[in-house]
């Protein structure tokens, strides 16, 4: 059991906390950035790409023309950010627990615990790290998602890995009415809050209410097991020298600048596609220069003026292409195929697609055991929340999770996949029961599938006895033809793919 410098009485000073907030500003300002563009926020960072890359008049020359419709890493992040796109079915045992779970989460009441799992799914890969925090609030409990630009971590000297204490970015209202930033300092045995002026050095401690020693209410927890509650760490990939990843991402969140500001130039070569007419006109102090691409011809017939053509001519088309092309290398590289950024496609078959999204159902299979032990850990924390704080009702100690990530399911050709529900039939590997409840999600019981295929099959032999209507073919086909055996190496694929 690893043991942090504040259980074993070394605590963390003032003057510490101080010089860590000067040292954070940097990452913290950086992911603040990769945060914005992850919301779709992109006109401050393409902002302030564009100024560090034109002079000022350049830049004021072409900020009318700032792109943003094209967030690339929001699409790529959305695309590989699959682990709850089919709602997962999580259980407790035994099935008390399950409802004292439900009751505390809010589940029971209609709370949608996989919408914000599955924004925390995006955000992890767009951000590398998150930190959850159990909050409860008199009787009301929730899991914060923390990212990691509202983050400080001290990191325990011989694991980097392992965070030793935390602190988290907060704001309050002074007495003047201004908002100011404070602290809110975490260890596993001790919590409060930090408020002052860290490049001053002028920074104190101040408790948290209801809590005048300071404690973490979890320390006796942390303590006896080796926890940091009421924090779970995710991290997208291991760890081994920080426990912030700094650098994975950087060359998606720079490409997504790029793109937007290459967007930029070509959206600004648009009105030089122009012939430049420009006119000399006489003027009292010589000749001035009057430019305007869709009145100057007429200030020909207004006066003598002398007519040249300044022309600037760029081809628009190999721009687009080009741009095109920069993004499609760099979606290969994170596993996104090119034909998610098509407008238009031909049709494909299941098989054809699957190949196409191999890459992302691998980083999916890779996610998902990240998201489990996550999952795992929230419901260990949610129970150790509820048995702490007397508003919750107890959680048995030995209640256990699991979770049951569905699979994503590939568009088939309707008669193929007919045929393979078939062969599954006649193989014993799936029961006409499973295929109606597929079809019928309102079957919940076996009993509810066996009434309706009892009605189906009822209702099917009427019609058969009135029309006269026998061996009705259910794919239009000759199993002999041509189509027929093309059919059914599909469906000899798709059965061996599925084993």
């Amino acid at each position: 059991m690893i043991k942090t410098r504040e259980q074993l009485g070394f605590f963390i000073t003032e003057k510490e906390i101080a010089e860590k907030i000067k040292q954070s500003e940097d990452r913290r300002i950086k992911f603040a950035e990769r945060r914005m563009i992850a919301n779709d926020s992109l006109k401050e960072p393409l902002s302030k790409k564009l100024s560090s890359i034109f002079s000022l008049d350049t830049y004021n020359d072409s900020v009318p023309y700032l792109d943003l419709s094209t967030n690339l890493m929001k699409k790529l992040m959305a695309e590989i950010s699959t682990v709850y796109t089919i709602e997962p079915s999580r259980e407790v045992t035994p099935k008390a627990a399950q409802k004292q779970y439900e009751a505390i989460t809010g589940i029971e009441e209609g709370y949608d615990i996989n919408s914000k799992m599955q924004r925390a799914n995006y955000l992890l890969n767009c951000l590398n790290d998150l930190v959850f925090q159990a909050v409860a609030v008199d009787d009301e409990f929730d899991v914060a998602v923390l990212t990691p630009d509202r983050l400080i971590v001290w990191e325990h000297p011989s694991l980097p890995n392992v965070a030793e204490a935390l602190m988290i970015e907060d704001s309050y209202w002074d007495e003047f009415g201004n908002k100011q930033t404070q602290w809110l300092f975490w260890s596993p045995v001790r919590h409060f809050i930090v408020r002052g002026d860290a490049k001053a050095g002028t920074i104190s401690k101040v408790s948290v209410n209801e809590n005048p020693e300071m404690f973490n209410p979890y320390a006796e927890i942390n303590n006896a097991e080796g926890k940091f509650y009421p924090f779970v760490f995710a991290h997208n990939s291991a760890r081994e020298e920080s426990f912030f990843d700094e650098n994975s991402g950087n060359d998606l969140v720079e490409a997504t600048k790029m793109v937007g500001i290459h967007k930029t130039f070509r959206n600004m070569m648009i009105p030089m596609q122009f012939k430049q007419i420009a006119v000399q006109m006489p003027m009292d102090e010589g000749k001035a220069l009057k430019n305007n691409q869709l009145k100057s011809p007429l200030h020909v017939f207004q006066s003598n003026g002398e007519m040249t053509v300044l022309d600037w001519q760029s081809n628009i088309e190999a721009l687009g292409r080009e741009i095109q092309n920069y993004m499609f290398e760099i979606a290969s590289a994170y596993g996104v195929s090119p034909d998610n950024f098509k407008l238009t496609g031909d049709v494909q078959s299941g098989f054809a697609l699957k190949i196409s999204k191999a890459r992302l159902l691998e980083l999916r299979e890779q996610q998902k055991k990240i998201w489990r032990k996550v999952e795992q850990d929230i419901f260990e924390l949610t129970k150790k929340t509820a048995n702490l704080y007397p508003e919750f009702d107890n959680m048995a100690e030995q209640a256990k999770f699991s979770i049951d990530f569905g699979e994503i399911e590939i568009a088939e050709d309707p008669s193929i996949e007919l045929d393979v529900f078939q062969r599954k039939i006649e193989l014993g590997i799936m029961s006409l029961i499973d295929l109606a409840k597929k079809y019928n999600p309102d079957l919940k019981t076996e009993e509810q599938a066996i009434e309706f295929l009892k009605k189906n099959n009822e209702l099917k032999r009427k019609i058969n006895d009135r029309f006269g209507l026998t061996n009705l073919s259910l794919n239009g086909g000759n199993n002999g033809s041509r189509e027929g055996q093309s059919r059914s190496q599909a469906v000899q694929r798709r059965i061996a793919d599925e084993a």
